[in-house]
């Protein structure tokens, strides 16, 4: 990430690097990325950029005006391409423990959900948290989510509304104990 403060988190040599910008006066995270020891795709039908015709496909889902977008993908395609994530074909809440048993046991699994929960009717997600406090009772489970106000249960909303026009940015962390969920920020246009 760099920001418009000049601040970078993570590697800088990175061919993919996400712009941010810097609002407010929090501080910015400063310490090093952990070590990401394995990566595990869940989707309904997992795009998978180590095909030519499936990433070509992707490609073609972009703006034609975005070039900067583009060429991000690109650089996001190649990465994958040398580290290739393990992907798995279902409903997420299914198969759910099939990912965790891809991630070795002394390592602690981080589920990130980024702007698809919504897809999810309240039941499944619902379903979704029971699945990682179960997951939970053998080890830690981190859950970063970035999802719109009100979408991800149990993640506080600043007060927002829902429809608002930007997301929350939750952090949970299951661990056998009650679990305090804690909005981290907002993402998207945020007034005030």
């Amino acid at each position: 990430m760099s920001y418009s403060n000049g601040q970078s988190l993570g590697d800088p040599s990175s061919p993919v690097q996400m712009p941010c910008s810097v609002v407010g006066d929090r501080p910015i995270p400063a310490r090093a990325m952990p070590q990401v020891v394995a990566r595990v795709g869940i989707d309904l039908d997992p795009v998978d950029v180590t095909d030519v015709d499936e990433a070509r496909w992707l490609h073609a889902c972009l703006a034609p005006d975005q070039p900067e977008q583009a060429a991000r993908l690109e650089a996001e395609t190649a990465l994958a391409v040398t580290v290739p994530p393990s992907l798995l074909r279902g409903d997420a809440v299914e198969v759910m423990s099939e990912a965790f048993a891809r991630v070795p046991a002394d390592a602690l699994p981080v589920v990130t959900t980024t702007w698809a929960l919504s897809r999810f009717s309240l039941e499944s997600r619902l379903r979704f948290l029971h699945r990682l406090d179960e997951a939970a009772s053998g080890r830690a489970v981190a859950w970063v989510s970035a999802e719109g106000v009100g979408v991800a249960p149990t993640i506080p909303t600043l007060g927002d509304r829902r429809a608002s026009g930007h997301s929350i940015i939750g952090l949970a962390v299951f661990d056998g104990r009650v679990c305090a969920p804690r909005p981290s920020g907002a993402a998207g246009r945020r007034a005030g």
